[in-house]
């Protein structure tokens, strides 16, 4: 018995590698004819006389009505988690409905605000939770005043302050520091 243990342990290597090169082989010449038909059907498709027959007859091409996931753009949760991201309440910068920032004027916050970035939160969440939080006018001008600092790698976990009167760019500045 010893012997044959011998036997097994010393050739297995090699018993799996011929196991493997003749499974191989044996895939190869079961698909010979396609393998070998491959560059023909090629040059038929380039040449714009590819054969019709593909094999999808039985598929069953007839629209379907779906329902329409955006009717109600208000009930859609931008923060899955609640809010739960170790935000603070203080001065949350809301700016009132009536107020409405000049379009020529660029966006600054109205007041001091804590704001927490959580561990491990990609820039683009980033930038929706200051949007969630009314500090900046849209994640993508968050997202733009990051890249426009090549700061897209440096931005940080953490609590900061975000000063009154900040703007985009300040914020960008702040949580890159």
């Amino acid at each position: 018995m010893k012997k044959f243990k011998d036997l097994v342990y010393d050739y297995n290597d090699i018993f799996v590698a011929v196991l493997i090169v003749v499974i191989a082989g044996a895939v190869i010449f079961w698909r010979i004819g396609d393998i070998m038909a491959y560059p023909e059907y090629m040059a038929e498709i380039h040449a714009g006389e590819a054969s019709d027959n593909l094999g999808l007859d039985d598929l069953d091409l007839t629209p379907e009505e779906v329902e329409d996931i955006n009717e109600n753009p208000e009930e859609i949760v931008s923060d899955p988690d609640g809010g739960q991201s170790g935000e603070s309440e203080e001065g949350t910068g809301d700016i009132p409905e009536d107020e409405e920032t000049p379009d020529n004027a660029p966006f600054k916050t109205k007041t001091e605000t804590k704001f927490t970035v959580p561990v491990g939160v990609t820039g683009t969440k980033i930038a929706q939770l200051l949007f969630d939080k009314q500090l900046v006018e849209s994640p993508e001008a968050f997202v733009t005043a990051v890249s426009k600092i090549n700061a897209e790698t440096k931005l940080m976990a953490g609590t900061f302050t975000i000063p009154a009167g900040s703007t985009v760019e300040d914020i960008a500045d702040i949580l890159t520091r």
